[in-house]
């Protein structure tokens, strides 16, 4: 599969992708590092489309999977949601990402508090610290005080 895919030219991928899912959804290849592979050649706005979609089928098809991988596709999405002023849907992103800071601490989990001060959603980004400051300092895979930006902030 990988071998036919790469074969094909680079702007048919993204096409090939969701033939793939919609035709062979339990097909066993690392479908979340082949979307991002060919996500970036795309058009921002076609990007944050397959997005969207994407996001959607994987997280409802591995939850427990995009539960840890998801910070680049998420990481965008919130940055157009947060540029679009799309608060309802920023909202939903927001939420995901409170439920699964630890995976995302590095590149997405404290990044979208500053974020979300520097917009003016401070009530938000209020709740957001609320919400992650816990799970945060009770992880065993972080080190030193990952929660202190979020207590600081509440």
């Amino acid at each position: 599969m990988y071998i036919y895919f790469n074969n094909q030219p680079k702007e048919k991928h993204y096409d090939i992708l969701i033939w793939l899912i919609h035709h062979y959804p339990d097909l066993e290849i690392e479908w979340l590092d082949m979307f991002e592979d060919i996500r970036d050649l795309m058009p921002y706005e076609k990007n944050i489309a397959a997005c969207e979609d994407f996001s959607a089928w994987y997280s409802a098809k591995f939850p427990d999977e995009y539960a840890k991988r998801f910070e680049l596709i998420e990481r965008d999405l919130y940055d157009y949601y947060i540029h679009t002023q799309n608060l309802a849907k920023l909202r939903e992103r927001v939420a995901f990402i409170s439920n699964h800071p630890v995976p995302a601490i590095d590149t997405l989990t404290t990044r979208l508090l500053f974020q979300l001060i520097y917009h003016g959603y401070c009530d938000d980004a209020l709740d957001y610290a609320l919400a992650v400051w816990k799970p945060l300092h009770d992880s065993d895979k972080l080190f030193g005080n990952p929660e202190l930006q979020f207590t600081n902030t509440i």
